[in-house]
């Protein structure tokens, strides 16, 4: 599957309903905001309509999202503006494999982001990740593979409706590579 397809898929997703994984952000990012300074500033790569972002936000930070589904944006800035809480959210249509960033943020976090990368995207979302953390700064991944359970939606499916989207399932420490290189 291409980028693009990959793409078009979940733009069909975020445009067809919201929210698309719920408002239930994942343990990792609710772990996260425990270990963070009250002034902390978070990318959240690969936001999506805003499970994550929009906790982050309610927990006080400031929270830059990006994505490349438009819907999706959108639906993130609806939901945050119906909370009041756009003051402390950029949010950004751009494609992961794109971004150059000049700022660093105290956390990144791509939760089910690369594995819908293929390989040497996976590497330089990677090298993103931690260029755009500033030292002492958290970095938190999560991937799914493509048999992933559909836990997050509560659809009861077997397999999550994007696990065709997964088209570079990780190895065994492959995340690991980035940092001992």
């Amino acid at each position: 599957m291409t980028g693009n397809q990959i793409q078009a898929d979940f733009e069909a997703a975020y445009s067809d309903r919201t929210p698309v994984f719920g408002y239930k952000p994942t343990a990792l990012v609710r772990d996260l905001a425990t270990r963070l300074p009250a002034d902390a500033s978070i990318l959240d790569l690969g936001c999506g309509d805003g499970r994550n972002s929009l906790f982050l936000l309610e927990s006080g930070f400031d929270v830059t999202g990006f994505d490349f589904s438009q819907s999706a944006i959108h639906n993130l800035v609806s939901e945050a503006d119906s909370r009041g809480l756009t003051e402390r959210l950029t949010a950004e249509v751009v494609d992961i494999r794109d971004i150059e960033l000049s700022t660093e943020f105290d956390a990144v976090i791509a939760i089910t982001v690369l594995e819908n990368l293929a390989g040497t995207e996976q590497s330089n979302a990677v090298g993103t990740l931690l260029t755009a953390c500033r030292l002492g700064g958290f970095a938190v991944i999560q991937c799914h593979s493509d048999r992933d359970p559909a836990i997050i939606s509560g659809t009861g499916q077997d397999i999550s409706a994007f696990a065709e989207t997964v088209v570079g399932p990780m190895g065994a420490n492959e995340l690991l590579k980035p940092f001992l290189d």
